[in-house]
């Protein structure tokens, strides 16, 4: 009899147990560090973008850059390339 009494109320604090670690959630958290969002700072967030790109913050057209750079520099590479089989070619090395 008292093993099933027993068994039931650890059961029953088991079952409680996380109700009773909870907080209460009136009283925000204080971690230290950051600070609350101004409205200001949320409005600059709030931003919808549809898939073909309108809502979008203007941009600075960094990936047309970033695309011209990568071929600027693969044009760079095939001249360096080209020079160096030529010298090897000249050589008879090649």
């Amino acid at each position: 009899m008292w093993k099933s009494v027993e068994l039931v109320f650890v059961v029953l604090l088991a079952l409680a147990a996380p109700a009773l670690a909870q907080t209460k959630k009136d009283t925000p958290r204080q971690y230290g560090i950051g600070h609350l969002a101004t409205p200001a700072e949320i409005a600059g967030w709030d931003i919808e973008v549809r898939p073909d790109g309108q809502g979008a913050p203007p941009g600075k057209r960094v990936r047309q850059r970033g695309r011209e750079g990568l071929h600027g520099q693969m044009r760079r590479l095939s001249r360096r390339v080209r020079r160096e089989r030529r010298a090897l070619a000249a050589s008879g090395a090649g």
